[in-house]
């Protein structure tokens, strides 16, 4: 398979700027230390997370010194905020897990990693299809149990949005399942973490937390055999407004009210 919208890039070579409204991701452990969207770009329209200034390019440093970086063809953008860093597979060499559109066929997800000394593109989705369609990463977790963790995400969420999980082994991904009606985004906005794991039905098995396509209610969809299933829901008084607040017992919401919710998981029963 080819895996088209990258080009390596020394350091030197690329615009090392950070994305403005981005953050670095950082690990405890594994090869990749931190990882952080640069060189920001106007070459994509679409502004849906609040601007036109989406990321041209990926940097890394590892945790034994030094780092790598790839840079974007005139196709393609980061359109992000962070990237996240996780061990997908449990070879002890992290992935760095990103959201790549083509500027017109979509976003998709992308894998990232270090190889043969460089920072190489591993495997990615296909594209939703459509140019100003987007996804937005729900949660990275072991889901089934097996040691390694999978990409749970929202395809296009505001637009009777889609939960797609995906494994990711052998640099291949495999999509797991499919739920629609859930969203984790509002148009527009930079709060992309409106999303939690809580075990809401006392199995040992965290549930995942999402919105429903209204935002006025949360929905907790349990998973298991690769199979989706609502288990549990919440009514707001308000919209969701922002980014969840999660410890594992306790889940804050903010809302459009100015107030915010705190949940156990008893209130999803």
């Amino acid at each position: 398979m080819v895996l088209a919208g990258l080009c390596a890039a020394p350091a030197a070579a690329l615009d090392m700027r950070p994305l403005p409204d981005g953050a670095t991701a950082r690990a405890d452990a594994g090869d990749i230390a931190a990882a952080w969207y640069v060189a920001p770009t106007a070459r994509y329209d679409h502004g849906i997370l609040g601007d036109r200034t989406e990321a041209g390019g990926l940097a890394v440093s590892l945790r034994a010194g030094s780092g790598g970086a790839v840079e974007l063809d005139a196709d393609h953008v980061f359109e992000d905020r962070t990237p996240r860093i996780a061990d997908l597979d449990g070879d002890g060499r992290n992935e760095v897990v990103t959201i790549r559109t083509d500027v017109d066929r979509g976003a998709a997800l992308a894998i990232y990693g270090m190889r043969h000394g460089a920072l190489a593109l591993l495997a990615a989705t296909p594209e939703i299809g459509h140019t100003h369609r987007w996804l937005n990463i729900a949660a990275i977790h072991d889901f089934d149990g097996d040691g390694s963790a999978e990409i749970a995400f929202v395809r296009t969420p505001h637009i009777g949005g889609v939960l797609e999980i995906w494994s990711y082994s052998v640099a291949r991904l495999v999509k797991r399942l499919e739920l629609p009606g859930v969203s984790n985004h509002a148009i527009r906005s930079r709060s992309l973490g409106l999303s939690a794991l809580m075990d809401v039905d006392g199995d040992g098995q965290a549930e995942l937390i999402l919105p429903d396509q209204t935002h006025a209610a949360l929905v907790a969809v349990a998973i298991s055999a690769w199979k989706a299933r609502v288990v549990g829901r919440v009514r707001l008084a308000a919209r969701v407004a922002g980014d969840f607040g999660n410890s594992g017992r306790r889940l804050v919401v903010p809302l459009a009210s100015g107030e915010k919710v705190v949940l156990d998981a008893a209130d999803f029963r």
